[in-house]
């Protein structure tokens, strides 16, 4: 005779479930895998480590503490302008001499033209920007700019935040028409 499970005593129900609990497969998690979504989900430029490991020539470890830091709003110091925040990165070997870090600006805020003394490298990790050339990059964006590239840009709607790497530094022209003012991290 058939029973419903409704119909099934206390112990019945019990034995049943333990039978059925017994009866599934183990599945093995994916590396890294809930870990990995959890990050992202905390904290979305986590998906960027790479990304800045690379730029910056660090372990993906301490890139990933970085993101960590930055994006919860600690370390930041006041940028060259009103709305604007650094990060100074001690870089790798790869990047001797370059000045790497984390630039953040307000939205709306405008970076002033300036000059390239030497490359530039410039990854979006959150927001976007229009730069003076019409060009618009969003977040997962990545510019590379040579030396003498004379260019200015402002923060969307939401502001932006990028990684930088930058040889050499950049001037900028003197309001007095003197000597243009350059700046070298």
């Amino acid at each position: 005779m058939k029973r419903t499970f409704m119909e099934l005593s206390e112990a019945e129900e019990v034995r049943l479930g333990t039978g059925m609990v017994a009866a599934l497969l183990p599945i093995a998690a994916p590396p890294y895998g809930l870990l990995a979504v959890l990050s992202a989900v905390a904290n979305p430029w986590q998906a960027f480590v790479q990304v800045l490991a690379s730029m910056a020539d660090v372990p993906a470890g301490t890139a990933a503490g970085i993101l960590d830091r930055a994006e919860a709003g600690r370390g930041w110091a006041p940028g060259l302008i009103p709305g604007m925040r650094l990060w100074h990165i001690d870089g790798g070997p790869a990047t001797a001499g370059a000045d790497v870090g984390l630039v953040q600006l307000a939205p709306g805020v405008a970076h002033p033209e300036h000059e390239h003394l030497g490359g530039e490298e410039v990854f979006v990790l959150a927001g976007e920007y229009l730069d003076s050339a019409g060009r618009r990059l969003r977040a997962g964006d990545r510019e590379v700019r040579g030396v003498g590239e004379p260019h200015s840009f402002t923060a969307g709607p939401y502001g932006v935040t990028l990684a930088v790497v930058l040889r050499e530094g950049i001037a900028f022209p003197n309001p007095d028409g003197g000597a243009p003012i350059v700046y070298r991290g």
